[in-house]
């Protein structure tokens, strides 16, 4: 297994430094490593001078990306690019698509996180379009996301909306939320029932209530590890606990995924969002050594 990762932007020989920790870790674990110019990628729009620095493999190889979020078409070509080089990322697109963006996994997943609706949108929404996606919320409080992120640090002005039925506030907050994505906006709008959690306290920096929230990372239907998201300390579910999202991670059509718990306030866990494993940020508590180190056990 080859983890691929994302240039610096200026030295593009050397890896992103946001992911200098984990390009460090992957060598110290005895993975075979790799850089993609992701500015040949994004700027150029040359997917294959981005794999210039990669020497083509003898024998068919499999990869995992780790670096910034790409877009389906974006993944997609860096994916033909290195295919061109006998390297085939462990995500097809359409398997990065499923857990990359929410509405693709809800139908699996739906019985376990919160009710979700959404529409597809580049523009400000109509009012009927957000009285259709806020209808089926009466009056229950909701947040309001792309298909991939949210503003949850700036969660008052651009996250959360108290009661649903007022569309007023609720035009406010989705304003601001699509004022602060900008060019970065994903698909479209999702709006997704806000559910009382265990608090675990609020975010130092945003005020943001945080809960008792993990991370899991699966690979190949099996899990990876269990990790505190917020690094706040908390209390990790039980194996009992984890045994059903266990059961649910097999059917979810991805080879390398990550999976967000919460802990509701009646004691129940539940689905936050999944995510693609390649472009899931590891939790502040996590070291990188030990993903890596648990990657490397798990593909030798």
């Amino acid at each position: 297994m080859q983890i691929v990762f994302g240039s610096h932007p200026f030295e593009p020989r050397k890896p992103d430094p946001a992911f200098e920790s984990e390009y460090a870790a992957a060598v110290a674990a005895g993975l075979d490593v790799a850089i993609v110019s992701i500015e040949s990628l994004f700027e150029e729009r040359n997917p294959q001078r981005a794999v210039r620095w990669i020497v083509a493999s003898q024998t068919a190889a499999s990869a995992i990306y780790r670096g910034w979020m790409l877009s389906e078409s974006d993944y997609a070509s860096l994916g033909a690019a290195l295919n061109k080089v006998n390297i085939e990322l462990i995500n097809s697109p359409q398997q990065y698509a499923a857990c990359h963006y929410l509405p693709q996994s809800y139908a699996i997943i739906e019985r376990n996180t919160a009710r979700s609706t959404w529409f597809e949108t580049k523009s400000a929404p109509t009012d009927s379009q957000l009285s259709t996606a806020l209808a089926p919320f009466g009056e229950a409080a909701v947040i309001v996301k792309d298909y991939v992120k949210s503003q949850k640090h700036y969660w008052s002005t651009a996250c959360f909306i108290p009661c649903a039925a007022d569309l007023e506030h609720a035009k406010k907050v989705v304003g601001e939320f699509m004022k602060l994505q900008g060019s970065n906006l994903n698909s479209g709008l999702v709006f997704r029932e806000f559910v009382e959690l265990e608090s675990a306290g609020k975010h130092g920096k945003s005020g943001m209530p945080i809960s008792r929230e993990v991370r899991l990372f699966f690979l190949r239907g099996k899990r990876l590890l269990c990790t505190d998201y917020w690094n706040a300390a908390i209390e990790l579910p039980s194996e009992e606990d984890l045994r059903p999202f266990d059961a649910l991670a097999k059917q979810i059509p991805s080879n390398f995924f990550s999976m967000d718990l919460a802990k509701r306030k009646n004691g129940a866990w539940m689905i936050m969002e999944l995510g693609d494993g390649q472009v899931a940020g590891l939790p502040e508590g996590l070291d990188p050594a030990e993903f890596y180190a648990a990657l490397k056990s798990a593909t030798s």
